[in-house]
């Protein structure tokens, strides 16, 4: 009998000790995202227009985000995407137009990059990019991220 009760204590603290733990990355890690910090990737789908749902559909590039403070800083990278003028748009997670960047150009090998900075005051912290392909009308979204 003896035996079983300092089991049973034992099982006891150790899930007490494992739910502060639990709590205090918890709370760690909201104290963090609270600084408005963070990056992340996302792949680039090959005509996949979807508000960065994911399609099933092959990828052409990567988008890289990092948010420091307010800012949004996206760089682009496409590879294997159709050549011609595009154009990049970034937009909430929910789908909701943060801005429009200036023209870049993908090459005949269906390569192109682009880097853009934004400020997303206001805007939560899910984000994905369009990088829009006005020679040809098909929209490359990346998928969406949370910062």
């Amino acid at each position: 009998m003896r035996r079983q009760l300092t089991t049973n204590r034992r099982l006891v603290f150790g899930t007490f000790v494992a739910a502060i733990l639990a709590l205090a990355v918890g709370a760690s890690q909201g104290l963090a995202g609270a600084r408005g910090n963070g990056s992340a990737k996302a792949p680039i789908q090959y005509h996949g227009g979807s508000c960065g749902v994911d399609t099933g559909a092959k990828s052409v590039g990567t988008a890289s985000f990092t948010l420091k403070g307010s800012t949004l800083t996206v760089r682009v990278k496409l590879h294997g995407a159709d050549p011609g003028t595009y154009r990049l748009y970034v937009y909430t997670g929910a789908c909701d137009f943060i801005g429009s960047f200036s023209l870049f150009k993908v090459d005949a090998s269906g390569d192109g990059e682009k880097s853009v900075s934004i400020d997303v005051s206001g805007f939560g912290r899910s984000f994905f990019v369009n990088a829009f392909n006005n020679t040809n009308g098909h929209a490359n979204d990346s998928l969406i991220v949370n910062l």
